[in-house]
């Protein structure tokens, strides 16, 4: 009886803890909302690259994509490479390639 007491205390206690930290992330809607991406003068096109990296094949993917001032898509690119290093050099990569496509 004493073992399915204790059991019953420690749900109580899980399901107080789980109460108590809503009601806590509910409490941070104080927090400063984000600026957002801004956009580039007319004259400007705007280059975004991304990266993965794979550390148990080596293996990455890079991607990059151009827009313009209004945030049209103009160019993009995806490539996949083997034998890669560690993940600093798939950004590499993926930087190159943006200014390629650029």
């Amino acid at each position: 009886m004493v073992k399915g007491f204790r059991w019953l205390l420690d749900q109580l206690y899980l399901l107080y803890a789980l109460t108590l930290n809503y009601k806590m992330a509910k409490k941070k809607s104080d927090a400063k909302p984000r600026e957002g991406l801004h956009k580039p003068p007319e004259v400007i096109l705007k280059v975004n690259i991304g990266a993965s990296f794979d550390i148990v094949s080596s293996t990455e993917g890079t991607g990059a994509v151009i827009r313009d001032s209004q945030g049209t898509f103009l160019a993009g690119s995806c490539r996949y490479l083997s034998h890669i290093a560690d993940a600093a050099m798939a950004e590499a990569y993926a930087l190159r390639d943006g200014l390629i496509l650029a």
